[in-house]
């Protein structure tokens, strides 16, 4: 898949600190585990008509309200198999709502993500 650029970074100077989001339409088909209870996905969305990428972090109370999952049974799986990725075999639509967080670099990327505070599956 590719990304676009990044929706976060676009946003941000409009956005102040705390301000919720929403986006109606994004599509889940991958998760990254970045530990125990937190979580990321990335995904291509509309806004103003123009497509970008658009990070989102969310925690174990977001993860259940996508998931019906026993979550103490899939922390103890993470930690047995220090799974790292988890690609779903049907995407799920959502509409996501969350504040822009901070400033993240890796080696190969700059982003901003969206910190999620609530999710409506689609």
């Amino acid at each position: 898949m590719t990304f676009y650029p990044d929706l976060g970074l676009k946003l941000k100077p409009f956005f102040p600190s705390g301000k919720i989001i929403t986006f109606d339409d994004y599509i889940i088909d991958h998760i990254h585990v970045m530990d125990v209870g937190r979580y990321t996905a990335t995904a291509n969305t509309k806004w103003t008509g123009e497509t970008h990428a658009l990070s989102i972090y969310f925690d174990d109370d977001i993860m259940l309200k996508m998931f019906s999952v026993d979550i103490e049974e899939f922390h103890r799986q993470l930690k047995a198999t220090w799974l790292t990725g988890i690609v779903l075999d049907k995407p799920i639509h959502i509409s996501v709502s969350g504040y822009l967080g901070e400033f993240v670099k890796t080696s190969h990327d700059t982003f901003i993500p969206l910190v999620v505070t609530d999710v409506i599956l689609l």
